[in-house]
C-alpha cells in the first residue's frame, strides 16, 4: 500500500488519552473541517492551561466508561430495554460443555473478559456468549485467541481497498496495535493477525499506518 496522502486522523501525543481509535468513525469528507486542538498536548499541559484561564476543571468527573451514562451501563441498558432475561443467572461452561460455575446474567460480560468470573483454577477468559441458552463459554487464553476475523460497516480515510495490504490493527481501546494483513472480499474485510488475539465481536477494529488512522469497522 502506498503512503497515504491528504487529510487523516493521527494519534494524539498523549497515549493515555488518545482518541484516534474512536475517531475512525468520522466521515472522510468531514476531515478538512475538523479541528482537534488538544491532540498535540498531554493532559498535564491541558490542565495547566485550564489553571491559567481560571477554568473549574476539578468539578468535571473523569469518564472511563460510557460517557453519557450516569450510573453503570448494565443498569442503563436494563432500564432502556426492559430485558430482565439479560440479568438472569445461568451456567458457565468450558469448551467441552462442562459446567464450571454460574454467571450473573450475560449482560455483565464481554468476550475476552477475564475478571469477575468467580471461577477457580484460573485464569479463564470468556470465549463466547450463548445468549439463547443463557450460557457463558470460557476457555484458557491460548484457546480463546484467534488469528482471523471479519470486519463490516467500514469507514475509510483512504480509497476503499480493492486488494490486500499490510498495516496494524487495534481491536480494543486500551491495547497496542497488532501487525496484520487486510483482505477485501464480498462478505466484508478479512483481517489476518500476525499474532493471535482474543477478538470481541461488536468491538471496533481500527487500521493504522504508523500514527495515521486508515479507517476501521465493526468486528463480526
Amino acid at each position: 500500500m502506498e503512503s497515504p496522502e491528504g487529510f487523516f486522523i493521527a494519534k494524539g501525543v498523549d497515549p493515555v488519552k488518545d482518541q484516534s481509535y474512536m475517531l475512525y468513525q468520522v466521515r472522510r469528507q468531514m476531515l478538512p473541517h475538523l479541528v482537534l486542538p488538544l491532540g498535540e498536548h498531554r493532559k498535564s499541559e491541558v490542565l495547566s492551561m485550564a489553571d491559567d484561564l481560571g477554568l473549574p476543571y476539578t468539578q468535571v468527573r473523569e469518564s472511563q466508561d460510557a460517557c453519557f451514562v450516569e450510573d453503570n451501563y448494565v443498569d442503563f441498558i436494563g432500564k432502556q430495554t426492559g430485558r430482565d432475561d439479560l440479568l438472569r443467572e445461568g451456567e458457565i461452561v468450558d469448551l467441552h460443555g462442562r459446567v464450571l460455575g454460574r454467571h450473573r446474567g450475560t449482560i455483565n460480560y464481554t468476550v475476552g473478559q477475564r475478571r469477575g468470573l468467580g471461577l477457580g483454577n484460573g485464569p479463564w477468559y470468556v470465549a463466547r456468549i450463548d445468549a439463547r441458552a443463557n450460557r457463558l463459554v470460557v476457555a484458557r487464553e491460548a484457546e480463546a485467541r484467534r488469528r482471523a476475523f471479519t470486519v463490516d460497516r467500514t469507514n475509510w480515510f483512504i480509497d476503499p481497498p480493492e486488494r490486500s495490504f499490510s498495516c496494524a490493527v487495534k481491536i480494543r481501546y486500551q491495547i497496542d496495535e497488532v501487525p496484520c494483513s487486510v483482505e477485501p472480499g464480498g462478505n466484508g474485510i478479512q483481517v489476518i493477525l500476525e499474532v493471535p488475539q482474543i477478538v470481541t465481536p461488536g468491538q471496533s477494529a481500527v487500521f493504522y499506518d504508523r500514527d495515521l488512522v486508515l479507517g476501521g469497522g465493526i468486528i463480526l
